[in-house]
């Protein structure tokens, strides 16, 4: 063969050294529920390893943020998704912010009861709110403005609460909400981008600590040590994430929290 001229093998080797190769660094994330506990500790750990981070939620994001959309409240899904999916587009036209690396919704809220009196069906309609609708706005987010290739990482809350065969009688709402979220991260795996979906328990969170003073606190998931995870993912590329279209068990033992095994959306170990 001529000097410029590859053989097969050659070929396969540097295909294979492409695509082990680095990442390229973070350059801009979206935390959609960027004002919260989980999502200021995303915003935190994302603005330390150099990217700029735009906060998406209904007030303004904490300092750490470069950026802030802020929402209003809207009927539908669609209605909020691309309320959501103007603002981002616009401040990423007008500041000139980088083609956005990773896309992470850390919004939700719990709610109990079942659908059988008002209040639970009030719940019905809240957790679908907080929870489901955010993990839609964040997917079209995604869809939207990730890179264009599998270097883009799409990260959902789900719920470790919500897996297994048993029902979620006493909490309805938020069991709908999550399977709902877990099924739609296989959905946006299948779509190109890399998507998992975290599976906490209890976050450590200011607002669970009131809630529930005289639990074991130190069983409780960090929101700091889930953010540094996600960020490891963000930065270290396709090889070093969870499979694609993966739920993540979030494992906390002896006040340290980790990542533990990946399922699939139906909950079957992978």
């Amino acid at each position: 063969p001529s000097p410029n001229t590859m053989s097969m093998a050659s070929c396969r080797a540097a295909a294979r050294a492409l695509s082990t190769s680095a990442p390229p660094p973070i350059s801009s994330v979206v935390v959609v529920g960027g004002a919260g506990a989980m999502g200021q500790a995303v915003v935190s750990k994302f603005a330390d390893a150099g990217a700029e981070v735009i906060s998406v939620d209904f007030v303004a994001g904490p300092p750490a943020a470069s950026y802030s959309v802020v929402l209003e409240p809207k009927p539908t899904f669609a209605a909020a998704a691309l309320d959501a999916g103007d603002k981002v587009a616009e401040l990423l036209r007008v500041s000139g912010a980088p083609k956005v690396n990773a896309v992470v919704c850390t919004a939700g809220a719990w709610a109990g009861g079942g659908v059988g009196d008002a209040d639970g069906l009030a719940a019905v309609d809240a957790m679908m709110g907080a929870n489901l609708q955010s993990a839609v706005t964040a997917s079209h987010l995604a869809a939207q403005h990730l890179t264009g290739t599998s270097d883009g990482l799409l990260v959902l809350t789900g719920a470790a609460g919500v897996l297994g065969e048993s029902g979620t009688d006493f909490m309805a709402g938020y069991g709908m909400a999550k399977v709902a979220t877990h099924q739609l991260v296989a959905s946006m795996a299948d779509s190109g981008m890399h998507a998992v979906a975290i599976l906490p328990n209890v976050i450590d969170t200011p607002n669970n600590r009131i809630a529930m003073p005289d639990a074991d606190h130190s069983s409780w998931d960090s929101a700091d040590d889930m953010a540094a995870m996600i960020v490891g993912w963000a930065k270290g590329g396709s090889d070093s994430r969870p499979p694609n279209g993966s739920l993540v068990k979030i494992v906390t033992e002896g006040g340290k929290t980790a990542q533990g095994g990946a399922l699939s959306h139906t909950g079957r170990a992978l």
